[in-house]
């Protein structure tokens, strides 16, 4: 062996067909390196990461040569109980979903523990139990012990994801795989996680694979990147190198998408016609069970004296991180729940206090869009019964054929083809599902569009895609759209105005460039400090310096 950690070479997955879906992958990780794999879904990433833990579903194989340090066989022809001693010992991954990683039926520190207990000979039940502490505290979770004994439900997703990491790095491993473990956390947990991974691989000088579609992400935490496209490496080297000077028109292309520019959507200020949607003094208390019966059921605001005004044309954008309000405030603007206090008014009538029975006028004039398209399409329809179903749904369209010119208009607006409509959902990527869900959100022709975390789980170049989509649907079908998110950066190619809520409260409201480059509240500073930036990162910004977030960074 020489001085890498793991040495990848000719790497290929098959389908049991013959068809190729990684080809040629030729990798190497030396001793606490830090190297990034970058490339669009579906691109072979995450497969070349299975491939080297021996995680392949079923179905697929693998070929080439994986070796690691240490080990005097190839990994591709170890046997399984051989690999499932170097997993989670010597070589060990993060997943991008914890809930699916981890047991929901297991307390978090019993499932730190087994992995200690697994591979490490002589170490007690009590002996881990108090390393699992020990471990969850370094990941800085508050109050460990307590964590300790917690159901991964009971904790957030960032939360659980620093679980996932006190796992993998358990056993002090060698190699460590991270597969997107921060593509669904708000960028303040998103860049106190990237620290963890950096801090953490530093301290036991463990080599990290860091796997993502996010550039940014990889300039801040790696030193080396490997671009991958269609199952093979198409460009290589220093991440400076390759994000300054890149040699690849595809390459490129995902930097282009990474940081686009500024949206001139402020010019649709001067456009936007009288108040559409108003929000007045609108507070939402929730009240959770009784702890005992002898004390008062605990009270939660959601949503604290929140007021603001959405013009028509206008494209207001409301940010915020999880647990923020975000959620609570689009229920109340599309009718689905109503204010403890305070008021709701759409076109000058008040919604709060109509029965659902009234509000008909409010389903046609208001639609969403979701952020996981495939929870929200029905697998069992074909694209065109769900892009009708409002039509149908609304006693629009009566006659087969009239609902088809509509879906064959539709589609064709969000760019899809007219033969999208016999398929079905499962047979589209991600930013194809989600063009056929904003089709059937145009389908009753509404005012007002609420777009809620549309882009947060696609790749950088598909998000552009759709961001400019819904701009240029917005322009063309004279829509009013409220686009939700908790990623500042993405808020401002799309909306003229925005709107910062912080745990539950409207912290600060204005223009998309004002708010951006000159921001008045120490929280939109905060969120704006945390986003991790291709710049940024060259420019020396750490994933420590984006965990502590200081006011003084630079925004830009």
């Amino acid at each position: 062996m020489s001085k890498e950690t793991l040495t990848v070479r000719r790497l290929a997955v098959h389908r049991h067909d013959g068809e190729a879906l990684v080809t040629g992958v030729d990798l190497t990780l030396a001793p606490g390196e830090r190297v990034g794999l970058i490339g669009e879904s579906g691109s072979g990433k995450s497969l070349t990461a299975l491939a080297i833990m021996g995680l392949l579903p079923e179905g697929l194989r693998a070929s080439g040569s994986v070796r690691l340090a240490g080990t005097s066989t190839d990994l591709l022809d170890t046997g399984e109980r051989a690999l499932a001693d170097l997993r989670g010992n010597r070589l060990s991954m993060v997943f991008q979903e914890p809930m699916s990683a981890l047991n929901p039926l297991m307390r978090v520190g019993d499932q730190v523990a087994e992995v200690l207990r697994l591979h490490q000979t002589g170490i007690g039940r009590a002996a881990a139990a108090a390393k699992a502490v020990e471990l969850l505290d370094q990941v800085r979770l508050p109050d460990p012990a307590q964590a300790a004994r917690a159901y991964p439900h009971q904790l957030s997703g960032g939360q659980r994801q620093r679980v996932l990491i006190a796992m993998a790095l358990a056993n002090e491993p060698a190699v460590l795989l991270c597969d997107e473990p921060t593509s669904a956390l708000d960028v303040t947990v998103q860049a106190q996680i990237l620290d963890l991974i950096v801090a953490g691989t530093a301290h036991r000088d463990t080599s990290l694979l860091f796997i993502t579609h996010d550039l940014a992400v990889v300039a801040t935490v790696c030193s080396r990147v490997l671009v991958m496209r269609d199952g093979s490496i198409v460009e290589s080297g220093p991440v400076e190198q390759v994000f300054t000077r890149p040699q690849h028109p595809y390459t490129q292309a995902l930097l282009d998408a990474a940081e686009p520019p500024a949206s001139d959507a402020a010019s649709s200020v001067q456009k936007a016609g009288q108040s559409l949607l108003s929000v007045e003094n609108a507070a939402r208390v929730y009240t959770r069970p009784r702890t005992s019966l002898l004390t008062p059921r605990p009270r939660v605001a959601g949503l604290r004296d929140v007021s603001f005004d959405v013009a028509a044309g206008q494209r207001f954008g409301i940010v915020g991180e999880s647990g923020s309000g975000k959620s609570t405030l689009v229920r109340l603007l599309a009718g689905l729940d109503r204010p403890t206090s305070g008021s709701v008014r759409f076109a000058g009538r008040e919604i709060s206090a109509l029965p659902e029975r009234r509000l008909r006028f409010l389903r046609e004039d208001v639609q969403m869009v979701f952020q996981d398209p495939s929870g929200s399409l029905d697998p069992r329809m074909r694209v065109g019964e769900i892009v009708a179903e409002p039509l149908v749904a609304l006693g629009r369209a009566r006659l087969r054929t009239e609902r088809a010119n509509r879906v064959r208009d539709l589609l064709d607006a969000v760019g899809l083809p007219a033969d999208a409509a016999v398929r079905f959902p499962h047979e589209f990527s991600g930013g194809q599902r989600q063009r056929i869900s904003i089709a059937r959100a145009l389908a009753p022709a509404p005012k007002v569009l609420i777009a809620d975390e549309p882009v947060s789980a696609l790749d950088a170049s598909v998000r552009s895609r759709i961001l400019e989509l819904l701009a240029s649907l917005a322009d063309s079908h004279e829509l009013t759209l409220v686009f939700v998110s908790h990623d500042l950066a993405v808020v401002r190619q799309i909306c003229d105005t925005i709107g910062v809520l912080h745990q539950g409260e409207l912290v600060e409201i204005g223009p998309t460039e004002q708010v951006y480059t000159q921001p008045a509240h120490p929280y939109t500073r905060r969120l704006l400090t945390a986003i991790p930036t291709v710049t940024r990162a060259l420019a020396g910004v750490s994933a420590s310096d984006l965990a502590s977030a200081p006011a003084d960074l630079p925004e830009h």
